[in-house]
């Protein structure tokens, strides 16, 4: 049975969605919140951003507010954390690589988690100890137990992460003839991941907008969650690592190697 906290994520986020495509393909004028080039934002991340902040005041004024743009409002105990556009860089080029992102959050835990891909229509959403589905069909991570040939995303961003980390990355993975992908979107990796489209994804140097959604719809459809030292994911995680628990544990030993 679907709870009212999850019809209000769907109706949120498709709501978010169509801002977005409103905009997309149009010329942007891209401003950055610092020198960081990742930090790019358009007048569409900040309409997204204001029509859902509107949509909880509406619904759930008591609840709290942390969002990429504006930062953190009201409680700290009950509160949606929100990414308006992850992916500003590919929208604003026209590529089609980007999301909205939602998660509730309660005494520190993640309850509820939303991925809206308005591109080609994809919902991701997860409860607590009830499942992941994408568009109302449940998903589950892939069985696969080898590492030889899998397919993921690995990506490194901001810059806590210099060239020669990026590239012994890299480089590491090739040499076990792991496929990484490489996009501007770790969230997009954590639904494919979750609905057995990819294998692993390995991403670090992003925000908890970015993760905080993603990480329970991972762990809803079956994969290890964890951060690049192999601890569980919490909200104060910088890194993000997660596979079905044979691909996790073996690859983390082969980049740790």
């Amino acid at each position: 049975m679907t709870s009212y906290i999850e019809k209000f994520l769907e109706k949120t986020l498709r709501g978010a969605g169509k801002i977005l495509l409103k905009g997309f393909g149009e010329e942007h004028e891209i401003n950055h919140k610092g020198e960081d080039m990742w930090s790019a934002v358009t007048k569409y991340d900040l309409e997204s951003e204001k029509y859902i902040l509107q949509q909880i005041s509406k619904k759930y004024p008591k609840h709290g507010v942390l969002a990429e743009e504006t930062g953190l409002a009201g409680s700290n105990k009950e509160y949606w954390i929100i990414d308006p556009l992850d992916g500003t860089m590919p929208y604003s080029r026209g590529l089609h690589q980007f999301c909205v992102l939602m998660a509730y959050v309660k005494n520190g835990v993640v309850q509820f988690g939303g991925i809206y891909d308005p591109s080609h229509d994809e919902l991701y959403i997860a409860a607590r100890g009830k499942g992941a589905y994408l568009n109302g069909d449940r998903i589950h991570v892939t069985t696969q137990k080898k590492t030889k040939g899998i397919v993921g995303g690995a990506f490194l961003a901001g810059g806590g992460y210099t060239i020669t980390q990026k590239a012994k990355l890299a480089e590491t993975l090739a040499k076990n003839d792991i496929i990484q992908i490489r996009w501007f979107t770790p969230a997009l990796f954590g639904g494919f991941v979750a609905s057995g489209r990819m294998d692993y994804m390995y991403c670090g140097g992003s925000a908890v907008w970015d993760y905080a959604a993603p990480s329970i719809i991972l762990k809803e459809a079956g994969a290890k969650v964890t951060d690049f030292e192999g601890k569980p994911y919490t909200l104060k995680s910088t890194s993000l690592f997660a596979a079905n628990p044979y691909i996790h544990k073996h690859l983390s030993s082969i980049i740790k190697h």
